[in-house]
């Protein structure tokens, strides 16, 4: 029987047999995978924080055929609290959604775990706005799955954007008027700037970015057809 170290997340729990969960979690070395947690439910559990989302951890598994099964689970870190602010709460399960999404096309998700570990920090710990959070976890997970985008100058000609910039729907590229060939997706020069600032801001200082709220929908709508362009 192999047995693994590894550090993960616990992004989904069911109930399994009468004691037992199933729990999904996003690990470091081996993306996302199953593992059962024997007893977790019954009251004298020492590892019933397994059976919960958001726990962090540092899990000893051992691995039968294609199954997991969880050993020990030493705790790292406690994103529990999370949960208490509702709000927080809904963008962590869109997190853990496009998580999910990712890893079924990109199994080895190393430096996503890092970036969705450093957002759970965010959430937690900071009064950063949702929408910037969000904003954020798009942007640095684009450039953990290979699209790193320049937002102030044009991806194809590297002018800087006057008045607009473009999404190409066909390349997924921001590009200057000269540049795209469907300028259905037209985005502000102030949006623009605005991705550039928070993808230039470190997780610690993102709670002094600000922009009035219609601004950073449209901003984190913009962000969203492009994550579906480059990864849908």
């Amino acid at each position: 029987m192999e047995e693994i170290r590894t550090k993960g997340v616990v992004i989904d729990a069911i109930d399994y047999k009468e004691y037992d969960k199933i729990i999904t979690i996003f690990t470091l070395e081996l993306g996302v995978i199953k593992a059962v947690v024997k007893g977790v439910k019954k009251p004298t559990a020492k590892m019933r924080f397994a059976g919960q989302i958001l726990c962090f951890g540092e899990f000893i598994l051992s691995k039968r055929g294609d199954m997991y099964t969880v050993i020990t689970l030493d705790l790292v870190e406690s994103f529990f609290e999370i949960a208490y602010n509702y709000e927080k709460f809904l963008l962590s399960v869109d997190l853990i959604k496009i998580v999910k999404f990712v890893n079924k096309y990109n199994p080895d998700s190393s430096e996503l775990f890092v970036v969705f570990v450093a957002i759970l920090n965010v959430l937690l710990k900071t009064q950063t706005d949702n929408n910037v959070v969000y904003i954020k976890f798009l942007i640095e997970t684009l450039k953990a799955l290979g699209y790193e985008h320049e937002y102030k100058i044009c991806e194809k000609c590297r002018k800087p954007h006057e008045e607009y910039a473009y999404i190409d729907k066909f390349s997924g590229a921001i590009v200057c008027r000269d540049c795209v060939k469907d300028k259905s997706l037209r985005l502000n020069k102030d949006i623009c700037d605005f991705l550039d600032l928070v993808a230039g801001t470190s997780y610690v200082e993102l709670e002094g970015l600000t922009l009035p709220e219609e601004k950073l929908l449209n901003a984190l709508k913009y962000l969203q057809i492009l994550f579906k362009i480059n990864c849908g």
